[in-house]
């Protein structure tokens, strides 16, 4: 994603010198801050992994909302922090200087949903593993949202969008994330078929998006969306 990479390190201070044009979210500044800590203090940064994600608030919550046991808790905890560092990972790997959005992530997020399943014991409650894919969830919403706002405010930038734009492809994107999460997990079991209707909502989602686009910047997207096909 050639386009990307070209208009990175403007994007960055604009970012920062025009915050009412394309502001940078609290979640999205938190998992960068935590790369960062993780190039000079990876010891620090390994014990504020919990807090990015906010997991302690998180295993509270789904203790009082599934009535768990301090017990029942401390048996799917370190389940539940294994799923918030391959999240974290998953972020790592479509972040940076090229952040993307694309058939990949979701081909990801199929992957590691379904390794997931496959590790939920029999052992454990109904109850339990229920409170597990709660909290999955709600960890896997939190990092493709943070990769939605990177990926958007670059095309803010590259396509040089003006504030009405930027605002209806924000929304568009995270509809079509909340799509995409929905389909997984109904359809998680049957991959064909939830390959061919993932690929009807991005169909659907850049039909939209032309509409937004003018028809030079529709061409650009055009060419950013191939260069990335062409790099993977």
């Amino acid at each position: 994603m050639k386009y990307a990479k070209q208009y990175r390190f403007r994007f960055v201070s604009s970012r920062l010198n025009d915050a009412s044009r394309t502001p940078i979210s609290l979640p999205t500044f938190m998992l960068i801050a935590f790369f960062s800590l993780v190039l000079f203090f990876p010891v620090t940064a390994s014990a504020q992994r919990n807090d990015i994600l906010e997991v302690k608030v998180l295993k509270n919550e789904i203790r009082n909302r599934f009535s768990l046991t301090e017990r029942e808790l401390s048996r799917i905890e370190p389940m539940i922090d294994t799923e918030g560092r391959k999240l974290i990972r998953m972020y790592v790997r479509f972040s940076g200087d090229e952040p993307e959005y694309s058939s990949r992530v979701w081909d990801q997020v199929i992957e590691d949903r379904s390794s997931f399943e496959a590790s939920l014991i029999s052992t454990l409650s109904r109850r339990q593993k229920d409170a597990l894919r709660s909290a999955r969830l709600r960890m896997e919403t939190k990092v493709l949202r943070c990769l939605i706002d990177d990926y958007t405010n670059v095309l803010v930038q590259a396509l040089d969008l003006n504030d009405f734009q930027s605002n209806d492809i924000t929304e568009l994107y995270e509809s079509d994330c909340s799509k995409k999460t929905l389909l997984i997990s109904s359809r998680l079991y049957d991959v064909p078929r939830l390959q061919t209707e993932l690929e009807y909502v991005t169909e659907t989602t850049e039909s939209k998006l032309m509409r937004i686009l003018t028809e030079d910047q529709w061409r650009l997207f055009l060419k950013m969306k191939d260069s990335s096909t062409q790099v993977a």
